[in-house]
C-alpha cells in the first residue's frame, strides 16, 4: 500500500515537472500542469489510498488497544488469585494458631502422646467386664 502511494507520487511528480517545463510565467505554468485527466485521477487515487491507510492505522491502533486491555485484565485476575491464595494461606495459618492457643488454654496435656502412652500399657482383657454387662449392651 505504502509502496503504491510512493510510486504514484513519483509518477505524478514526473508528470508535473514535465508539464511545467514549457511555461515560464506563474499562472500559465500552473494551468499547464493541472488540466490533465491523468493528474486528476492520480490525485484521487492517492487520496483514496491515504484514506485506506488512515483506516488501517486506526484499526491497528484499536487492535493493539484491545490486546493491551485483555492482557491487563488477565494480569488483574492472576494478581487477585495470587492475593486470595496468599490471604487464604495466611488465614489458615492464623486459624491453626488460634486453635492451638485455645487447646493450650484448655489443657497443656498433649492428648496424642497421652493416648499413645495409655495404649502401650493396655493389657489384654482390660475393661472386658464392663463390655459384658447387660446395662452396657442395652
Amino acid at each position: 500500500m505504502v509502496l503504491n502511494c510512493k510510486s504514484e507520487l513519483e509518477t505524478l511528480l514526473k508528470e508535473l515537472e514535465k508539464r511545467t517545463k514549457g511555461h515560464r510565467v506563474g499562472c500559465e505554468r500552473l494551468k499547464g500542469a493541472f488540466p490533465a485527466k491523468r493528474t486528476l485521477e492520480a490525485v484521487q487515487t492517492l487520496n483514496r489510498q491515504c484514506q485506506v491507510l488512515n483506516n488501517l492505522v486506526g484499526i491497528d491502533a484499536l487492535a493493539v488497544s484491545l490486546a493491551i486491555d485483555k492482557n491487563v485484565r488477565e494480569m488483574r485476575v492472576e494478581e487477585r488469585q495470587r492475593y486470595d491464595s496468599s490471604t487464604k494461606t495466611r488465614r489458615d495459618q492464623e486459624l491453626a494458631e488460634l486453635r492451638r492457643k485455645i487447646l493450650d488454654w484448655i489443657t497443656t496435656v498433649d492428648h496424642g502422646a497421652y493416648h499413645s502412652d495409655v495404649v502401650s500399657h493396655w493389657q489384654q482383657g482390660t475393661g472386658q467386664w464392663l463390655l459384658d454387662t447387660a446395662e452396657f449392651e442395652e
